[in-house]
């Protein structure tokens, strides 16, 4: 059986959701964010959300990838303490929540891929995939209280 004849029959996607024959699905976001940290304190903000996932819908993905444009402020002071602005993947509880959904105490967020550093001009960043076995390159999770 053909990759595309294995999803024939399967329940419609969200709308908002396209996908290829390969069996790839793609949300888009156009939305400007910007994020500036004022001190040493972590700050962050939702810079857009998918549709609402059905369960048929979740059952058919194998993995996440998020691939942004974006730029950071241009310089640093210390370029030998790296970067610290990055991307994550989150779960929220619902539609319009703005944080993280909570299971045990842990926010459910997933490091995604680092900003790119020291330009002010913006560029592509394709994240590696993350897959159900974890995360994709062990960076240390945020830590912050609920």
């Amino acid at each position: 059986m053909a990759e595309s004849d294995h999803w024939k029959g399967l329940p419609s996607l969200a709308q908002g959701i396209s996908s290829d024959s390969n069996g790839q699905y793609s949300v888009s976001c156009s939305k400007e964010s910007d994020l500036e940290a004022k001190d040493a304190e972590y700050q962050y903000s939702t810079w857009f959300h998918t549709p609402p996932l059905d369960p048929p819908t979740i059952e058919r993905l194998h993995g996440l990838q998020l691939i942004a444009e974006s730029h950071d402020q241009g310089f640093s002071d210390v370029p030998s303490a790296g970067n610290w602005t990055w991307f994550e993947l989150a779960l929220m509880e619902n539609e319009r929540s703005d944080s993280p959904r909570v299971k045990d105490d842990v926010k459910l967020t997933w490091y995604s891929h680092v900003n790119r550093f020291c330009t002010e001009d913006y560029g592509w960043v394709r994240a590696q995939p993350l897959t159900s076995s974890g995360r994709n390159d062990g960076h240390p999770p945020r830590v912050d209280s609920n």
